[in-house]
């Protein structure tokens, strides 16, 4: 599987609507007290509370984490950068909505 990637276009969706849609990378501290690390891609509004996070897998695709609870309808994966693209541009819609 090809790993899914932020494309320019889907970059210049969110930017026009000054939002982002970057690679990150959370800390996950465990119960035995350690730390791990996760690759993720989020999708927000520096101006707002709103927040997308999906998680980088070893194939590449991407998985759901977190979104606010009035956005509906999101992939419960993503394997492939056009539908990243797709993702972000709805993001941008709900969170115009909102």
């Amino acid at each position: 599987m090809t790993k899914v990637n932020i494309t320019p276009a889907a970059k210049k969706i969110a930017e026009a609507a000054e939002m982002y849609v970057e690679s990150d990378t959370r800390i996950i501290e465990l119960a035995d007290g350690t730390e791990r690390t996760e690759d993720t891609v989020v999708i927000g509004d520096e101006g707002s509370d709103f927040y997308i996070e999906y998680g980088v897998s070893r194939n590449g695709s991407l998985f759901h984490i977190v979104s606010p609870g009035y956005v509906e309808d999101l992939p419960a994966h993503i394997t492939t950068s056009v539908q990243l693209k797709a993702v972000v541009k709805y993001a941008v819609e709900c969170c115009e909505a909102a």
